[in-house]
């Protein structure tokens, strides 16, 4: 019965579907697609994080080398090149034919990323490696804001810089094998600087504007999945202060286990009060409160 039904299911099936489940060469196209796949995945899995665009750009390019290495070295996993030699000792492909083809991939797959990367390329330069590329920075920033040059001073800039990289240099191992984001290594930075009495207003001016550069709009679109999963066609009657104070909430805690979040209230007998008490019920109290829970 249950092969009879799987019968007919793929008598139904499209024949392009049928053509290419019947090829032999599509279990080696398969795996070696799935093994970019996965190259693919994991870069943009860090580029939905909440990252930058300047820390965008570096994923793009650092994707971009790895597709290149895999093209110059010839890359191949032990299975594909299995499979690969079994099919080229049955005379169905060529060692020629099969390296047309990936050539072609991969000079199509490193195409679309120079062009997916086009908008990112002048943030290349807020990876400092020289004063010339501060520099650079700056003048792409007063391109939008020409306001800029009027609150930085590059003599003094060009002393915070230094002592930036001086403190990089000793933190950076650290932080690498930390995984700290951009913007903490930045935080921290900042307070060894303010701790030893060394200026930043500069180079503050300058870091403020390169974080606040969205790498990706992923976090707006979580904003508004979790805007219609609460604001439904069913649930229409919240005002939008109410939605907005549910997204904060959602947003703020995501991360926080029940016994965290316990913990939490515990520390705050007065949010306590609120929630026992008729105040949740009023918007502005409803806004207020991640205020004054928060630490």
């Amino acid at each position: 019965m249950v092969s009879s039904h799987i019968s007919f299911r793929k008598k139904k099936a499209p024949k392009i579907l049928r053509d290419f489940f019947n090829d032999p060469q599509s279990s080696l196209y398969l795996r070696f697609i799935h093994s970019q796949i996965k190259l693919c995945t994991n870069t943009i899995r860090k580029i939905e994080e909440d990252i930058c665009g300047s820390e965008v750009a570096e994923e793009l390019r650092m994707l971009k080398d790895h597709i290149f290495d895999r093209k110059e070295q010839q890359f191949f996993m032990s299975a594909i090149l299995e499979i690969k030699s079994q099919l080229v000792e049955d005379g169905l492909i060529t060692e020629v034919e099969f390296a047309q083809v990936v050539d072609n991939f991969y000079n199509t797959f490193l195409e679309y990323i120079e062009n997916w990367g086009k908008p990112f390329e002048d943030l290349h330069h807020f990876k400092w490696a020289s004063w010339h590329e501060v520099q650079k920075c700056l003048q792409n920033i007063v391109k939008v804001d020409t306001n800029v040059l009027k609150v930085v001073d590059e003599d003094d800039l060009f002393n915070e810089v230094n002592h930036v990289r001086n403190i990089c240099a000793a933190k950076i191992e650290t932080w690498k094998k930390c995984g700290v984001k951009t913007s903490e290594r930045w935080t921290e930075t900042f307070q060894i600087m303010k701790n030893e009495d060394i200026s930043f207003r500069n180079i503050m001016n300058i870091v403020t504007f390169i974080l606040a550069i969205p790498g990706t709009n992923a976090s707006s679109e979580r904003v508004f999945s979790l805007m219609n999963a609460v604001w439904s066609d069913e649930r229409n009657q919240y005002s939008v202060q109410t939605v907005k104070a549910i997204l904060i909430t959602k947003c703020y805690f995501k991360d926080i286990s029940c016994m965290d979040f316990y913990s939490f209230l515990k520390e705050r007998p007065t949010l306590l009060q609120d929630i026992q008490s008729s105040k949740k019920y009023d918007t502005q109290e409803t806004m207020d409160a991640p205020n004054r829970g928060s630490c």
